[in-house]
C-alpha cells in the first residue's frame, strides 16, 4: 500500500510539471515562526505611547512655571502644540512639540516663535529629554532664546 501511494505522488508531480507548472513542485509552505531572541539577548522596549494631554510643573533659570502639552503620536514620532504659564502670570501663545519615543525615553524639542514670549520679539526653543513611567514623564531640559537667554530645568508633567 505504502508503493501505491508513493507512486500516484511522483504521477501527479510530473502530471503538474507537463501542465505548465514550470517544472517546480512545492508542497505547502512551513508556518513562520517568529525569531527568539538569543540566550542572554534582551529585546528592545516597545515604545510607550505618550497621546495625550500632558500638565505638569517645571524650573528653568530658577523660575517656575506650568506647562501643558497636547500631543499625538504615530509609531515613534511625536507631535503636539504647547503653552506655559510664568511665575508672573504670563501665559505664552502656542509652542511646536516635536520628537521621539524609544522605549520609556521621550526626546523632545519645543519652539515657540517670536511673539509667542513675553518679550515679542524673542522666540526660544527647549529641548530635552524625559523619562516616561506610567502617567508620568520627568526629567531635563535646555532652553535658548533668539534675545540671548540660555538656561537649563527640570519638567515633570502627569496625564
Amino acid at each position: 500500500m505504502r508503493r501505491t501511494i508513493g507512486s500516484g505522488v511522483v504521477v501527479l508531480a510530473v502530471l503538474a510539471g507537463a501542465c505548465g507548472g514550470g517544472g517546480s513542485v512545492s508542497g505547502p509552505s512551513a508556518p513562520r515562526v517568529a525569531a527568539t531572541p538569543a540566550p542572554g539577548a534582551t529585546p528592545a522596549p516597545a515604545a510607550t505611547d505618550v497621546s495625550a494631554t500632558w500638565r505638569g510643573n517645571g524650573r528653568g533659570g530658577g523660575a517656575p512655571f506650568t506647562l501643558t502639552w497636547t500631543l499625538k503620536q504615530e509609531g515613534s514620532t511625536v507631535t503636539g502644540i504647547s503653552q506655559f504659564v510664568d511665575q508672573a502670570g504670563f501665559t505664552s501663545g502656542h509652542g511646536k512639540v516635536t520628537g521621539t519615543v524609544s522605549g520609556s525615553t521621550f526626546t523632545f524639542t519645543d519652539e515657540y516663535p517670536s511673539g509667542a514670549l513675553a518679550n515679542p520679539g524673542c522666540a526660544e526653543t527647549d529641548s530635552g529629554t524625559l523619562t516616561i513611567s506610567g502617567n508620568r514623564m520627568e526629567g531635563t531640559f535646555r532652553s535658548a532664546s533668539t534675545c540671548g537667554r540660555i538656561e537649563s530645568g527640570n519638567l515633570s508633567l502627569a496625564r
